[in-house]
């Protein structure tokens, strides 16, 4: 793999630090709120697309290390899904993975003629990306040149981990009564929120995380801050997801798969069978780590974008098909 300098003056991560905020609009008219930091004719633009209930202020771990290492090297631009964050929600008929890829394209479309774009999507991000690569494969190779898919599945959610209570009524009944009480499905949020909690902190992260209290806290406080209307309409979405047919169009590109050996909403088998469909993907199991390994071992995540950034800005493939053991140092 062709090395690449990755010397940084201060004043380019100075620069680089400097966020730019802006609105763009979706095919349907929805805004998506969006950040931006770093040269916008930078040689590689890196985007974050982030997971469900979630939203863009969850890359930053990610964002500081890839900064740190990159420099003015790169452009990095995140933002909030439909119904997430600052963006606004739409009809509740659009609440599906595949008009999410389409809402990435609308994205994209935004960025420079002839932009380089690394793609890295956790949870829901990475099946939004998956997505996006069926709808869009004609820009796999020319505009997008790399893709990251942390803690995801391609399929067959309802079958493995958590997600095995979207099998049952629940997630229909409850969606249904929130239809029927519109705005007020919020309100009777107070008493799901426990619950929220609950969940958290005994499913997103790994059992030896030594910042899980806080973590939990912080991720609890976002998926609370999300709209009943979204959440509940993305879980049906989620129910439903297959995207297995878009992982044979990634096969030209540099992937790399990141997934914690202990997640319990995505279990690491879900990443090896992705990874399985793409010979040369590297393929990372971060030992111990849950769901949000994005914040349990950010380190561990930042050193595999960063390999797969020099890959993708080589214009490489990987050389074959390697099995990295993460050991936390």
């Amino acid at each position: 793999m062709t090395g690449f300098d990755r010397t940084t003056e201060m004043s380019n991560v100075t620069d680089i630090s400097r966020t730019r905020r802006s609105t763009i609009v979706t095919d349907d008219g929805v805004p998506l709120a969006v950040e931006t930091c770093g040269p916008r004719k930078a040689p590689l633009t890196v985007v974050f697309v982030h997971g469900f209930t979630m939203r863009k202020e969850c890359w930053g771990a990610q964002k500081e290390y890839l900064q740190r290492v990159w420099g003015s090297e790169i452009q990095i631009v995140s933002y909030d899904q439909r119904g997430h964050g600052r963006s606004g929600e739409g009809h509740r008929d659009t609440f599906r993975v595949s008009q999410l890829g389409d809402d990435l394209e609308a994205l994209l479309r935004t960025l420079p003629p002839r932009s380089k774009v690394v793609l890295v999507g956790h949870s829901m991000g990475a099946m939004t990306i998956l997505a996006w690569a069926r709808r869009h494969q004609e820009r796999i190779g020319t505009t997008v040149v790399g893709a990251a898919l942390l803690s995801t599945a391609a399929a067959k959610l309802k079958h493995s981990g958590i997600a095995q209570l979207l099998r049952g009524p629940l997630v229909p009944t409850v969606q249904a009564a929130a239809q029927r009480i519109g705005p007020l499905a919020d309100v009777a949020r107070g008493a799901v929120n426990p619950v929220i909690d609950t969940a958290v902190r005994h499913y997103a992260f790994g059992k030896k995380f030594s910042d899980a209290p806080a973590a939990a806290a912080r991720t609890a406080a976002t998926i609370r801050g999300t709209k009943t209307r979204t959440m509940l309409g993305f879980l049906s979405a989620l129910a439903d997801h297959d995207e297995t047919a878009a992982l044979p169009l990634l096969a030209g590109i540099p992937t790399v798969v990141v997934c914690g050996a202990k997640d319990k909403i995505t279990p690491f088998h879900h990443s090896v069978s992705i990874a399985d469909a793409l010979p040369d993907t590297e393929l990372v199991r971060v030992p111990g780590c849950g769901h949000m390994v994005i914040d349990e071992k950010p380190h561990v995540v930042g050193a595999a974008l960063d390999r797969l950034l020099s890959a993708a800005r080589a214009g490489e493939q990987w050389t074959g098909r390697r099995r990295v053991h993460a050991v936390p140092n």
